[in-house]
């Protein structure tokens, strides 16, 4: 299942299900935002699960937005040492080298390494960035 926020008509952001060939997608009436899901955890999900397929909207008559148009904070990968050990790992494999020779500089061990993202600017599906 793939959650979607799109802009109706009247301006508001609302959240919508895309349908498995991203074709369709259908109202989700129980919630007001995908933030809103994503708080309501796994019990929202199944609710959505159980949703009509009635009054499905064509996908490309909409506008979609940002998933999450203002989410709640940005992270970025930098502060996740064993995230940044794997993509080590993962880089030196396309370029034919032994996974197991990256090595983590030793100054992510002693300090964060990160940026502030500005959660305020999340855009959406070919929207233009100005």
């Amino acid at each position: 299942m793939k959650l979607v926020t799109y802009e109706d008509t009247n301006g508001r952001a609302l959240p919508e299900r895309l349908d498995s060939d991203a074709q369709s997608i259908f109202p989700i009436t129980a919630f007001s935002s995908i933030q809103e899901i994503v708080d309501g955890g796994s019990s929202a999900i199944e609710a959505i699960a159980k949703t009509s397929t009635d009054g499905a909207i064509p996908a490309d008559r909409v506008r979609l937005l940002a998933p999450l148009p203002t989410p709640i904070q940005i992270r970025d990968v930098l502060c996740f040492l064993d995230h940044m050990r794997n993509c080590g790992r993962v880089a030196n494999e396309l370029q034919g080298k032994s996974a197991d020779s990256f090595v983590l500089p030793a100054a992510f061990e002693t300090a964060p390494r990160y940026y502030k993202a500005n959660r305020m600017c999340v855009v959406g599906h070919e929207h233009d960035i100005q």
